[in-house]
């Protein structure tokens, strides 16, 4: 994993809004998590905003709602297949996703955005 600056991270985002790429969300804090798919709806200097199933308390269909404000460290990786373990759910997931960005929100919580490689069958139609 390569450690990046907000900027970068922000250049990356707005590079996946353009191209409208689908993203896989995650959200982690000890042993929950949270799991969703959309794409970036709104980004700026403060935020990033991704689209989802779910509405908000103001009718938005925010998957994710993103303040840099609240992350300490960002990272860039592209996702890798494991050598130990051929035809694992990892390897299945790495044919499906392209890239990543890891941001430590601190406090042991943790987001994960994964850049998917679309058309993927698996992957359910979100517009």
């Amino acid at each position: 994993m390569l450690e990046v600056t907000k900027d970068e991270a922000i250049l990356l985002l707005r590079k996946w809004q353009e191209e409208k790429t689908l993203l896989q969300c995650s959200l982690s804090f000890d042993r929950t998590r949270c799991i969703t798919l959309g794409r970036i709806e709104k980004i700026d200097e403060e935020e990033a905003q991704v689209n989802g199933s779910s509405l908000d308390e103001s009718g938005g269909k925010y998957g994710l709602i993103l303040r840099f404000m609240n992350v300490r460290r960002f990272c860039f990786d592209d996702v890798k297949l494991p050598q130990q373990q051929p035809d694992s759910v990892m390897e299945r997931a790495a044919e499906a996703l392209e890239q990543y960005l890891f941001m430590d929100l601190g406090f042991g919580c943790f987001c994960a955005i994964f850049a998917t490689r679309e058309p993927h069958t698996d992957l359910p139609n979100i517009t």
